[in-house]
């Protein structure tokens, strides 16, 4: 009798069962005006600066009334300094986190499939990359270029196994689409998302070059001397890029993000997902602390997550408290609007 292999759906929580009717409020024009601006005149920066460079060298070879040695000497050091500034136009990323490794669709095709999901609720494609990691949280990276203007570009989605290990379905979920929001976005603000992560890739972010240089490659020294001289020549337009990553980055988009995870999850499931977040946080503080004590010894561990429910244990019995993070009970749709899950002016466990 011949296999019959049945497709599952991937697990995946119902909608929220009341919905606000403002959770689509769109933050001020001016504000996202000003923000598109900001970045986009650091991007413009870290762009002019090699054809200034370049402009400069080929002024120097047409100064015909000056002597040929400073001519020279002035070709030569513009156009070394453009070749530094063309390093910041290659594809950039921010540097990956120790111990994250990619995911492969055929490998774990349930994350992929749940991401899809929940970009497909929130009307954005899903990530093309999946990352696991231990010392991570949710993010939306990837290489960023100036290509990105004339493509769209894709986005890796980074995990952390510490989350996957203390969250509800239902609280990964709101998390989950809290990271998304920005590419679920209306087209302007999704330009402007684009934008910041260019300019932040272009101000932090490292090339092929300073991964060389990170490398055991024999290549490594003319990796790393690339990128000390490129940022030495650079260091004044990422201070100039780094200010006009505040400025141009209004805590409206956070809201708006907050607002698009309730939208999916419900707000009892966001505001549980940071609590149990912040109280995983805590636990595996407590868990390095005590593991680095028995390593002394001599005594390891092969899975840290096994030894979560004892830290949960110490972390309680510290506090006198053995409902420590864990939320409260709801009775019905209704009953988290008269529920205080934090305090006003209480500390996070985790110190964050």
């Amino acid at each position: 009798m011949p296999v019959v292999t049945i497709a599952r759906e991937p697990p995946y929580p119902p909608p929220p069962r009341q919905e606000s009717e403002d959770l689509s409020r769109p933050a001020l024009a001016a504000m996202r005006v000003v923000g598109i601006l900001a970045h986009l005149f650091g991007v413009v920066l870290y762009a002019a600066t090699p054809l200034i460079c370049l402009a400069a060298a080929y002024w120097c070879l047409q100064a015909t009334d000056w002597w040929i040695a400073p001519r020279a000497f002035g070709f030569i050091v513009c156009l070394a300094l453009a070749v530094v500034y063309l390093k910041s136009l290659l594809p950039r990323r921010l540097a990956l986190p120790p111990a994250v490794i990619p995911v492969h669709p055929d490998d774990q095709p349930t994350p992929y499939a749940f991401l899809a999901r929940v970009a497909d609720d929130l009307g954005a494609l899903p990530p093309r990359r999946l990352w696991f990691g231990s010392g991570i949280e949710l993010r939306l990276r990837g290489r960023r270029s100036l290509l990105d203007f004339l493509r769209q570009g894709s986005w890796d989605f980074q995990v952390g196994l510490w989350l996957v290990n203390s969250l509800t379905l239902s609280e990964f979920q709101a998390l989950t689409a809290r990271t998304l929001a920005p590419l679920g976005r209306g087209r302007l603000e999704r330009i402007h998302f684009k934008v910041q992560a260019l300019l932040e890739a272009l101000t932090e972010g490292v090339d092929w070059l300073d991964e060389l240089g990170r490398s055991n490659s024999p290549l490594a020294v003319l990796g790393r001397a690339a990128g000390w001289v490129h940022a030495a020549a650079t260091a004044p337009i990422r201070f100039v890029a780094r200010i006009l990553l505040r400025v141009g980055t209004p805590r409206d988009q956070a809201f708006a993000d907050d607002l698009a995870a309730v939208r999916i999850a419900g707000s009892d499931a966001l505001v549980h997902a940071v609590l149990r977040s912040d109280f995983a946080g805590a636990t595996l503080r407590e868990m390095d602390e005590a593991l680095l004590l028995a390593a002394r010894d001599g005594v390891y561990t092969r899975d840290l997550f096994a030894h979560v429910g004892d830290g949960a244990t110490i972390l309680r019995e510290a506090h006198n408290d053995f409902t420590l993070g864990e939320p409260p009970f709801l009775r019905g749709p209704t009953a988290g609007k008269h529920a205080e899950v934090f305090e006003p002016g209480q500390r996070y466990l985790s110190g964050v």
